[in-house]
């Protein structure tokens, strides 16, 4: 009986740690690509108030246009009509910015290079 016991409560902490492991993996890997994103987005914002992007004006219609999942507009510019930065944007904001940008062949064929480029130089603390 002893053995099996302690052979049930060996079995659990080897379990037990298998699944800290794969939640640090995954805390890791999702730090990672909050990272990437942040990294890739203020490109894209720069590259937008420089107006490299096109009018700024049309940009702004696509992306108010856009609707939060409880339908609200996401915050992603101010009253003036600069885009925010990164981490002034709310969920939706960054979320809506996020998948215009990834989407878009224009947007993607601009900043490409520089987003990639930063990305180089970023090592971003998720150990």
């Amino acid at each position: 009986m002893y053995r099996r016991t302690t052979a049930s409560v060996f079995a659990l902490l080897a379990l037990s740690a298998c699944g800290s492991d794969e939640e640090a993996t995954r805390a890791r890997d999702a730090c990672i690509q909050d990272a990437r994103n942040a990294v890739m987005a203020r490109v894209v914002i720069r590259y937008y108030e420089q107006g490299k992007l096109g009018p700024k004006a049309k940009i702004r219609r696509t992306l108010e246009g856009a609707r939060g999942a409880d339908g609200s507009t996401p915050r992603i510019f101010d009253e003036s009509g600069h885009m925010l930065r990164w981490e002034e944007m709310d969920k939706e904001g960054q979320s809506t910015l996020l998948v215009w940008f990834n989407n878009d062949p224009k947007v993607e064929d601009i900043t490409h290079e520089e987003r990639d480029a930063a990305w180089q130089r970023v090592k971003p603390d998720c150990d």
